[in-house]
């Protein structure tokens, strides 16, 4: 659980992880360098709970942070929380019986969205997966909440650890899904809702912007033709060809140093795309340059 100032809801989350109905966990609450009241909760709870595990790191975001949790976690599963999020009472239980019975590598499920009080339908897709199939899916869009997920943890030693470079800023489990699709590994989607994700000013997807070239970073970095038909190949260069103007603008938007590493992102993206330039460019000057598609990762 990476958690950075915050009070506001920890309390709850902890909770939530607490009383599951599979009792044989333990919670590792990553605090990434808060300066309200964070270590305090955290350390209340652990007063009563032995399964709570606190570390304290200096601010690095929250691939790193996920990523230090994943290095201290002495257990065969890995679930995901946010230091805001709430799971139901049998998520553990259910995804851990699931992924035996159906000898699942991942395991996902569906949710809900938790706006205040109110409840709406957080869908995730839902089957099994070979991760060859499910890339093609996980290439346009994050279909997998990172709060739904448990995996082995055995999985580290085949596609490592989350990204931390700032372009991946938001998209580090969408990124880690797709690595993950790359070494076909299997995926379990459960029709069950299992989790909350709340909703707040402070969500990092309110930060479109990063999101959406983080989204593109992702997309291109993680680029495998060998899973794709020519249909789906033309379809994503075309569509990160799309991006380029709206990826310029972040260049001299942003700090040199982030400008930087939009300009070689551009780079790649001219490389991966190169074999549709021509094309391209030249249903730009038929049809006039399209709006930037958007994006988007409901992580």
């Amino acid at each position: 659980m990476p958690a950075y100032n915050a009070a506001a809801f920890l309390a709850q989350s902890i909770n939530s992880v607490l009383a599951q109905s599979y009792k044989d966990l333990e919670l590792i609450v990553i605090d990434d360098g808060s300066t309200d009241n964070t270590a305090a909760i955290v350390k209340q709870w652990q007063n009563n709970d032995k399964r709570i595990v606190y570390h304290f790191q200096s601010n690095k975001g929250l691939g790193a942070a996920r990523n230090s949790g994943l290095k201290l976690a002495k257990g065969q599963w890995v679930a995901f929380l946010d230091s805001d999020d709430l799971w139901a009472e049998d998520k553990l239980r259910l995804q851990l019986n699931a992924a035996i019975d159906k000898n699942a590598d991942v395991v996902f499920t569906n949710g809900y969205y938790l706006n205040n009080d109110e409840l709406k339908v957080y869908e995730s897709l839902t089957g099994f997966y070979s991760g060859h199939q499910l890339y093609k899916l996980l290439l346009t869009h994050n279909h997998i909440p990172v709060l739904s997920v448990c995996i082995k943890k055995t999985l580290i030693d085949t596609i490592g650890f989350m990204d931390t470079m700032p372009l991946a800023y938001g998209n580090e489990d969408w990124d880690y899904w797709l690595r993950a699709c790359k070494a076909n590994v299997c995926f379990l989607g459960m029709e069950e809702k299992l989790f909350q994700y709340r909703l707040h000013d402070n969500n990092m997807s309110k930060n479109k912007s990063r999101m959406l070239g983080g989204s593109y970073y992702v997309i291109s970095k993680n680029y495998d033709r060998s899973l794709l038909n020519n249909e789906e190949q033309v379809y994503q260069k075309s569509k990160l060809l799309s991006a380029i103007p709206y990826i310029t603008k972040q260049i001299f938007k942003k700090p040199a140093k982030a400008g930087i590493r939009y300009a070689v992102l551009i780079f790649k993206i001219l490389f991966i795309s190169r074999s549709v330039i021509p094309v391209f460019v030249y249903n730009l000057i038929k049809n006039g340059l399209k709006k930037t598609p958007q994006l988007s990762n409901n992580s």
